[in-house]
Order: C-alpha cells, then sequence, then structure tokens
C-alpha cells in the first residue's frame, strides 16, 4: 500500500471518530434538553396543555419528556451508549400512550391550539 492511500484512510479513520463523537454529543444534549424539560414540568406539576401553547410545542412532545424523566431520573440509566436517540427513546422505550394516559390522566387534557380552552367530555 502506498504512503498516500495509507495517510488517507489514516485520516478518514480520525475523521470518522470526529463525526461519531460529535453526532453522540448532539444526541445527548437534546436527551439532557428533554429530561430537564420533563423535570421541571413533574416538580412545578405545570399543565401541559397551557405549556404546550405558550412554547409552541406538542403536548405529546411534552408528555415524552415528562414520561422520559419519569423511566429515567438519572440520565446515566439511558440505555444503548452512543447509539442512542430522542427517537429511539420516544419510540422504544416510553410507555405507550394509552397506558400513560391511564395512570396520569391529570396531565393528558384535549386543548384548543388556537384558544387553549380545555374539551369537556
Amino acid at each position: 500500500m502506498t504512503k498516500s492511500i495509507q495517510k488517507t484512510e489514516d485520516v478518514a479513520s480520525e475523521i470518522k471518530a470526529i463525526i461519531t463523537e460529535y453526532e453522540f454529543s448532539s444526541r445527548w444534549s437534546m436527551l439532557e434538553c428533554w429530561h430537564a424539560v420533563g423535570q421541571k414540568i413533574i416538580e412545578t406539576k405545570a399543565d401541559i396543555g397551557n405549556l404546550a401553547i405558550e412554547l409552541g410545542r406538542s403536548e405529546r412532545t411534552l408528555e415524552y419528556a415528562v414520561q422520559f424523566a419519569r423511566k429515567f431520573p438519572k440520565l446515566e440509566e439511558v440505555p444503548e451508549g452512543k447509539s442512542i436517540s430522542w427517537r429511539k427513546i420516544t419510540q422504544h422505550y416510553l410507555p405507550t400512550a394509552k397506558k400513560e394516559k391511564e395512570e396520569h390522566s391529570h396531565i393528558w387534557e384535549i386543548r384548543c391550539k388556537v384558544c387553549g380552552t380545555k374539551k369537556e367530555d
């Protein structure tokens, strides 16, 4: 193998390692963000419907954040190492919406996205 080809392979290997680390850091930062959001909602007992309107985020996303903080009180407990992502957390590790709705019905409310009025049953 020529020196030029070996050098290219070495540089490519180093760049792959850099990309892997930064991708992980980015995904981990999002996990830290949603974990902190979930913890704040839990500790303040904030109304998710009103928060969703105020923050311009979906209720579902905020509900996921709460579920995430409950299931993994310590971020070190999150599985899968460097391959973990928010998508994997929401799709594979959080309780189903139906089960969570039954357990935490005080959190789940249907609200008008325009005015925020709670829908009555």
